[in-house]
């Protein structure tokens, strides 16, 4: 079990926000360095560019927004906090999963969580049946 407290760096509330509010922006990626949860990058990605993105072999945890339409045809956009951990990662899961549930504890406002092992499990149909 990961012993020390993982901190947000002073720039994750920020990226939030972007993410929230701008148009330009509808992912954070972030990664755990010395206990703190830092952002790596801010981008505005399509569904195949965000799996593409993601290292093979190294986790990462994203605030992403997913637009989509309803059964109904009405626009609607969900803000999803993702896991990121493929198979190759496994020996930092716990620094991880705990760093997931201080992300999950900041973005309250979030409440879709997806852990994605694979590129599938971030496949925009399942991420707008999760959102929907």
């Amino acid at each position: 079990m990961w012993a020390t407290a993982v901190k947000l760096a002073d720039t994750c509330p920020e990226a939030f926000r972007r993410v929230k509010e701008q148009r330009e922006v509808n992912t954070v990626v972030l990664h755990l360095d010395g206990g703190a949860l830092e952002v790596v990058e801010e981008a505005n990605w399509t569904p195949e560019e965000l799996i593409a993105a993601l290292p093979a072999d190294q986790p990462r945890l994203l605030v992403h927004e997913v637009p989509y339409a309803t059964h109904e045809g009405a626009r609607r956009h969900a803000h999803l906090l993702i896991w990121w951990m493929p198979a190759p990662a496994g020996a930092s899961e716990a620094a991880y999963e705990q760093a997931f549930d201080v992300l999950k504890e900041q973005c309250s406002d979030m409440p879709v969580h997806v852990i994605a092992r694979t590129p599938e499990h971030l496949a925009y149909p399942r991420l707008v049946a999760l959102a929907d």
